[in-house]
């Protein structure tokens, strides 16, 4: 299938201006739409292989660049506040209803982004029809970046702003970027402020701590590559074992980092991918 552009507008949403890109089929009939989240330093247009994937089976793709991130406006690695995320979820799924009425629609994302579809799936008043959450971030820190929790809530107070490493690299998304020497896209960045990073600890904690917040008939993927030390296949595991999700699938990737669906594994995961949006879509 050839890979189609996104069409790309900048709206301004709860003070925000933000860029979206909607991915829509044009060689089928359109059966449902993925409203998706990308991860913290990360941007939209990136999961152009991912759109491509989901048009040809049907699946309209839609994702915002977050404030601080791709072609939003913002300080890199700086979102202000949890409302924003709310108002930017409120304004894709009105939006997928609006061209696409009576179909299904699902929400998932990717790292920070899949922590974040997991505390709005808690929270919104909507019937999503599935949801596919890839290597969730349930836990700040890693071995490589220890963060001093204890003074976070402070910081967070005296320096919001402040933005500092994550201590991410591309080697450690996926074995690609060390063997091919990918040279990073300019948008991608590894930064994140006091107060995002603070929010993003509560939520995690949140989703950990209430787990039955997510809707139990809710058909829910969650992928994750075993050998992930953005975000440890561990921690997903544990998360996995607290959740009363009727129709749960995990997928673990052996001898895969933090994108599955972009690592050595692509084919294995597209096919996991194809059945089970099959299976849910056809239920």
């Amino acid at each position: 299938m050839r890979s189609i552009s996104p069409s790309s507008e900048l709206l301004t949403i709860a003070g925000s201006r933000v860029v979206w890109h909607r991915w829509y089929p044009v060689e089928r009939e359109c059966r449902a739409t993925l409203l998706f989240f990308h991860g913290q330093g990360d941007y939209g247009e990136r999961y152009q292989e991912l759109a491509d994937f989901f048009l040809g089976e049907g699946v309209a793709f839609i994702i915002c660049d977050l404030p601080g991130h791709g072609q939003s406006v913002g300080k890199r690695g700086h979102i202000p506040s949890w409302h924003i995320i709310q108002e930017i979820a409120k304004t894709g799924l009105a939006n997928a209803h609006q061209r696409m009425p009576g179909k299904p629609v699902g929400l998932g994302g990717h790292s920070v982004g899949g922590l974040l579809a997991l505390s709005l799936i808690g929270e919104l008043k909507e019937d999503l029809a599935f949801s596919w959450i890839s290597s969730p971030f349930l836990q700040l820190g890693s071995k490589r970046t220890r963060w001093q929790t204890r003074l976070l809530p402070l910081l967070s107070l005296l320096l919001p702003k402040v933005t500092v490493s994550t201590g991410v690299s591309a080697e450690m998304c996926r074995e690609n970027f060390a063997k091919e020497q990918l040279q990073v896209p300019h948008f991608f960045h590894n930064r994140i402020s006091f107060r995002w990073a603070h929010l993003l600890s509560s939520l995690a904690e949140g989703v950990k701590t209430r787990p039955k917040r997510i809707p139990n008939a809710l058909p829910l993927l969650i992928t994750q590559g075993e050998d992930d030390e953005i975000c440890p296949a561990p921690l997903c595991q544990e998360f996995v074992k607290t959740l009363s999700v009727k129709e749960l699938t995990l997928r673990l990737y052996p001898k895969t980092r933090h994108e599955p669906f972009a690592d050595h594994c692509q084919q294995k995961f597209t096919d996991d991918l194809r059945a089970w949006l099959n299976d849910t879509l056809s239920s």
